[in-house]
């Protein structure tokens, strides 16, 4: 088992217990108090728009733009990934086309847009976090 990172003070056990109270309507500060955590870091797990602005705010504020060295890192450790989990390329495929502002796309991988989205949407094709456990 992989040692989780001590910066967390969840699991995925934890983060899935939050996601299922959440999706049953209770309130960040209920969750919180539930699981001994802040409502803030009930928000960002339960809140994927919460935790993609955070993540995009911490990226902004960690690398100078430009930084070849972060880009071929990140290059290399995607190609890692892609050839661990077949999946990973194609959600990285489809959510690049998903997210392509320059032309309007009809079709990824031979599927439609809709389609694509919908099997985003699905999160069949995620990952598990690789920095906490995955009970």
């Amino acid at each position: 088992m992989t040692q989780r990172d001590r910066r967390y003070k969840v699991n995925q056990q934890i983060v899935n217990s939050m996601r299922d109270m959440r999706a049953r309507g209770f309130t960040y500060k209920a969750i919180g108090e539930a699981h001994n955590v802040s409502t803030f870091t009930a928000n960002y797990w339960t809140n994927e728009r919460t935790r993609s602005k955070q993540r995009e705010k911490v990226a902004k504020r960690r690398y100078p733009k430009g930084d070849k060295d972060r880009v071929a890192r990140d290059q290399r450790k995607r190609k890692e990934n892609f050839a661990k989990n077949p999946n990973t390329k194609l959600r990285h495929t489809l959510q690049s086309a998903i997210d392509e502002k320059r032309v309007s796309r009809k079709t990824v991988k031979g599927m439609s847009m809709k389609k694509a989205k919908s099997v985003i949407n699905s999160k069949t094709l995620n990952t598990p976090n690789s920095k906490i456990d995955g009970d």
